[in-house]
């Protein structure tokens, strides 16, 4: 039914049978070349990932609900990681809907989840988010929390410390958050759902190779 790939920062694709979602394609920040899939759809967690290349056939940024061929994208406003409550939300935390499997993608975001935001995610199948931390994103700690809240059956973390990626503050490394979770995890070069694909019965983390 669809896979999801592994692209290095907060790059993740979601591609079915019809199209390709890309999340946060502009990887320059961290010396990679960015992504571009013809006819795709760029959905970014904050604006400054955004590309807008015109191989894609929308760009998208922001707050709405939006679909894209059969695909149901709902963003909703967060605080980024360091903003100041009160401030501008100038983060997207995205649910994303296929066929009956829900997916939550978040970005570069504050360790708490309030109401608006958890009732927009619903039940969540599958939970990506950052986990490495030092005062850029996620941290592992805050990453278990956020887990706590929504309570997912797979976890897929993205923004860790990989050889050949260089971020602008150091990551903490895809072990520290794996401690931190104490569960399963499970390597793979990417997540591929099917239509007899079933949910673990206990949380699973699935480490993905970046792409």
């Amino acid at each position: 039914m669809f896979e999801i790939g592994y692209h290095g920062g907060n790059a993740v694709t979601i591609t079915t049978k019809d199209t390709t979602l890309v999340f946060d394609a502009n990887r320059n920040s961290f010396g990679k070349k960015n992504l571009s899939v013809k006819d795709g759809a760029e959905f970014a967690t904050e604006e400054r990932f955004l590309t807008n290349d015109p191989a894609f056939r929308v760009s998208l940024c922001g707050a709405g609900e939006y679909e894209v061929s059969n695909v149901m994208v709902q963003g909703v406003a967060a605080y980024r990681h360091l903003d100041e409550i009160g401030g501008e939300q100038a983060s997207t935390v995205f649910a994303i809907k296929i066929g009956d499997h829900r997916i939550a993608l978040l970005g570069n975001i504050q360790g708490n989840l309030n109401d608006e935001q958890l009732e927009a995610l619903g039940m969540v199948d599958i939970l990506i988010l950052p986990v490495g931390g030092n005062g850029y994103t996620l941290d592992a700690v805050d990453a278990a929390k956020i887990i706590g809240q929504v309570t997912p059956k797979i976890v897929i973390p993205i923004h860790y410390a990989e050889a050949g990626y260089n971020y602008e503050v150091p990551q903490d490394s895809f072990k520290q958050f794996v401690e931190q979770m104490k569960a399963e995890v499970v390597e793979d070069k990417t997540f591929k759902v099917k239509s007899n694909t079933t949910v673990p019965a206990v949380l699973t983390i699935y480490k993905l190779a970046a792409q």
